[in-house]
């Protein structure tokens, strides 16, 4: 979903299957709804746009070399497919997304109750100076344990473990 240049018949194929498992979810009555990718739908704001974002993370030096940077509108969907994807997310009540790539943790919430859950790598762990201070994840590496409870209350959590 992150760039479908060249390749719409692929988008559209992989649109279809991803409303066809969220309806299978939904008519075997799924406490839960849970979509795993490697790109974050958004980081901040459901209805955040690329180019509005003014947020960045220096890249590693030992890397990159010094002064080499990432915008964090690099590391989110588009906003005219990720509407259109939460759209579906919303309509099959998906209770959370969980993603990677930002290379940092950070949970946001849409506004229809989902929660956007990124959580850093094992490796290189970068600190971007757009995130709200009201977000306050951990800014290291480490695993996400997630539990899901079923039953007449159901409900989900997660833990980030720093390791």
């Amino acid at each position: 979903f992150n760039d479908s240049t060249g390749a719409q018949g692929y988008y559209d194929e992989q649109f279809a299957w991803l409303e066809e498992r969220l309806q299978y979810a939904t008519q075997n009555e799924a406490e839960h709804i849970f979509v795993f990718g490697h790109h974050p739908w958004f980081l901040f704001d459901e209805t955040e746009a690329r180019e509005d974002m003014k947020g960045y993370s220096m890249l590693p030096e030992e890397i990159f070399g010094p002064g080499v940077k990432t915008d964090d509108g690099y590391f989110v969907i588009s906003k005219e497919v990720r509407l259109k994807v939460l759209a579906l997310f919303e309509k099959y009540k998906v209770s959370a997304a969980f993603a990677g790539h930002f290379h940092q943790n950070m949970v946001s919430s849409t506004t229809f109750g989902m929660q956007m859950i990124v959580t850093s790598s094992l490796s290189v762990v970068l600190q971007s100076n757009g995130v709200p201070k009201e977000l306050k994840e951990p800014k290291t590496r480490g695993l996400r344990i997630v539990s899901v409870k079923g039953g007449s209350n159901p409900s989900f959590g997660h833990e980030f473990i720093t390791i």
